[in-house]
């Protein structure tokens, strides 16, 4: 048997996988920078202002001042070497979380 012939009869061993296009993976890295860091600051900036000890209007805007560095710090995240999905998941599931929580420590502190 020659080679060119036990080519053709045995089957692929690798699968091949189509793959997504840069340009698109560069464009869902700058959307969850944009869009997934605002969402993920203003989260932050909700429950840090739930949270935060002192009047209300001093919590809202140490929260709304941190919110800054939350989305900045977000931005350069999402242009990290790790996978976009990885990215995203993160990003949604903080997101979730500190809206979550932000949400429900008002009616904790009340008592119902």
């Amino acid at each position: 048997m020659t080679t060119s012939s036990k080519n053709l009869t045995t089957p692929p061993t690798t699968v091949r996988f189509r793959t997504v296009p840069p340009a698109l993976l560069t464009l869902s890295r700058v959307v969850a920078a944009v869009a997934g860091g605002y969402a993920l600051a203003a989260a932050g900036a909700i429950f840090l202002a739930a949270v935060l000890p002192g009047s209300l209007a001093d919590s809202v805007m140490a929260g709304m001042q941190f919110s800054f560095a939350i989305h900045a710090a977000a931005a350069i995240w999402a242009f990290s070497p790790i996978p976009v999905a990885r990215v995203w998941g993160w990003m949604v599931l903080s997101t979730a979380a500190l809206l979550g929580l932000g949400w429900l420590q008002p009616l904790v502190a009340r008592g119902g």
